[in-house]
């Protein structure tokens, strides 16, 4: 019985993004899923997020991988993002946790504290798993923290130029890598 609750629940939840999507594309937008940070089958049976099922409907995912809350270590967000993009042939971006701070917090929760060392760590190696293309964007959590220095200037190291050549944009505290002419 466990089974068909779990294809039922995945069935509900892609059927009511894929009619949300439908309406979103149809005005001109684009559609992203927020993806609770776990593997794929346990992901799809205690969440009802079945990623290739989701994929027909959606543009891209977004990993919720705070890394403090889930105790997720730089590799282990990038292996959830990559066996996201392998499913689901979609563009996935990860979360960078940058605090956990209770100003942001607001008393919530938000894992073990994090250290300037340890948020340096973390970050240098999502920024080389974006310039790798492992990970197609990074989003930086909370979104009104200040940005982590590490961040400031050329975060992904990708200002070398060549034929491989990365542009960075913020919108608003997420980082994309795009390929060089396809910009917005």
């Amino acid at each position: 019985l466990a089974a068909e609750w779990d294809d039922f629940r995945a069935a509900a939840v892609t059927s009511i993004v894929t009619r949300l999507a439908k309406i979103v594309h149809d005005a001109g937008g684009s559609v992203g899923v927020f993806l609770v940070p776990v593997e794929d089958s346990l992901r799809r049976a205690d969440y009802g997020q079945d990623v290739t099922a989701l994929a027909a409907a959606v543009d891209g995912f977004v990993l919720m991988s705070y890394q403090s809350m889930t105790g997720l270590d730089a590799e282990g967000t990038i292996a959830l993002a990559e066996q996201v993009r392998t499913r689901s042939a979609r563009p996935i971006t990860a979360m960078l946790q940058t605090t956990t701070a209770e100003i942001y917090s607001h008393g919530c929760d938000w894992g073990v504290p994090l250290t300037r060392a340890s948020l340096d760590s973390t970050a240098s190696a999502m920024c080389a798993a974006l310039r790798d293309r492992r990970i197609d964007g990074l989003c930086l959590f909370p979104g009104e923290a200040p940005f982590p220095e590490l961040l400031l200037t050329d975060p992904v190291g990708l200002s070398a130029g060549g034929s491989d050549a990365v542009a960075v944009s913020r919108i608003g505290n997420d980082i994309h890598s795009e390929p060089e002419g396809t910009r917005r």
